[in-house]
């Protein structure tokens, strides 16, 4: 399942946002270290605001 995420961030600027989001949030250093190099292929964007849809 990891391989499949780091897989779809490297072509979804939205995937990157999130996995990006997620390894900051890792709170034990042993699981940061596994990350320390990883960059996205895709350079993770500013979401844009959704529209509301009323």
């Amino acid at each position: 399942m990891g391989a499949a995420l780091i897989e779809r961030a490297a072509r979804d600027p939205e995937t990157a946002i999130l996995l990006t989001s997620l390894i900051k949030g890792l709170k034990r250093q042993q699981d940061r270290k596994a990350f320390e190099d990883w960059q996205p292929s895709v350079p993770p964007q500013i979401a844009s605001p959704q529209k509301d849809r009323r």
